[in-house]
């Protein structure tokens, strides 16, 4: 399976998903990512901080923590066509479309707690490549 960074962030920063998302990363073998995760982990602390959501000291003890909730990373650059094309098609962030070329790739499913994304895939001819996180079982 592929976790994208709203999942990891959810196990980091206290949530309504948070103890699901740290239970899905806990439980599920095998699960990858983009490279890009790490990088999306420290802007979306960053940005918490920001806007005064968790403190700079919480938001420090959670960018030292990522790691050890880390998947295995994949290359980001052979990807980027295809989220490229993804991103067009979908009128979404690229950003986002990186996971969802990834899962595609792979031949598997990607897991999200983005409810936006989400929503839109499956009102979209990818709706069997994404499950929110609060459907996985």
């Amino acid at each position: 399976m592929i976790v994208d960074t709203s999942v990891v962030v959810d196990a980091l920063v206290p949530g309504s998903l948070s103890a699901a998302a740290r239970e899905f990363l806990l439980r599920s073998s095998d699960l990858r990512a983009p490279d890009l995760l790490a990088v999306e982990i420290a802007g979306a602390l960053t940005r918490a901080v920001r806007r005064g959501d968790i403190s700079e000291e919480f938001a420090r003890s959670a960018h030292r923590a990522s790691p050890q909730l880390l998947p295995a990373l994949e290359a980001t650059a052979p990807l980027l066509d295809r989220s490229f094309s993804l991103s067009l098609e979908l009128a979404h962030p690229l950003y986002d479309c990186v996971f969802l070329a990834l899962a595609e790739a792979r031949a598997t499913t990607l897991v999200s707690s983005d409810r936006r994304f989400t929503d839109k895939l499956k009102c979209s001819p990818h709706k069997r490549a994404v499950t929110h996180l609060s459907d996985w079982e």
